[in-house]
């Protein structure tokens, strides 16, 4: 399934990258904005990648990059809450189990796809018809670049398009060019202004 030290996966899939286990290892399955996400096994850290065409691994340099209405679930290490992206195509950066200084890593015999057991989920990009969700609050985007680590997302709208976010608590849209979203303090900054819109 693998030669040298790219692997690629075509075909619906998920894959896990968390400690302990093996990363993006495909088990069947699809997504879709707002589905039900098999988070109950999952623990401090843990991610869980869905896609519905094609997955390409790197080992070297941990980027892995999923097609097709690609989705994320990730255990924030910060306070353990979720945040979940999707979109059309997604890159995630992964840290692998056993990476040296260097960036290199040691397989693990037997995974399939010749990547190493387990790793950390650093960085993540979604492009295209992006929908996120963190809480109470729901986003649309076209694209949104998620640092794991600091519990942070940027969020752009280009073109015509632009940024929405929504709390459930309020039902006030709040739509923007550009938005920083603060996770871990669930709060949000305007970058790039459009309008706030009120419910009558």
């Amino acid at each position: 399934l693998l030669v040298g030290r790219r692997a690629n996966n075509d075909g619906a899939g998920t894959g896990t990258i968390a400690p302990g286990t093996r990363a993006a290892t495909p088990t069947g399955g699809a997504s879709g904005a707002g589905a039900n996400t098999p988070t109950g096994s999952m623990s401090r850290g843990d991610a869980l990648l869905t896609f519905n065409e094609s997955l390409r691994a790197q080992r070297d340099t941990g980027l892995v990059t999923l097609a097709g209405r690609a989705r994320l679930t990730h255990v924030r290490l910060g306070d353990r809450a979720l945040t979940e992206v999707e979109g059309d195509t997604l890159e995630a950066v992964v840290r692998f189990a056993g990476e040296s200084a260097s960036g290199a890593a040691s397989a693990a015999p037997g995974d399939g796809l010749g990547l190493p057991d387990g790793g950390e989920l650093t960085r993540a990009i979604a492009r295209g018809a992006v929908w996120a969700r963190s809480g109470s609050r729901e986003a649309t985007a076209d694209e949104l670049v998620y640092d794991a680590a600091g519990g942070t997302a940027r969020l752009t709208g280009s073109g015509p398009g632009m940024v929405t976010i929504i709390d459930a608590g309020t039902g006030t849209p709040l739509t923007a060019r550009v938005i920083v979203w603060d996770l871990l303090r669930d709060t949000v900054r305007v970058e790039q202004p459009g309008t706030i819109t009120a419910p009558r």
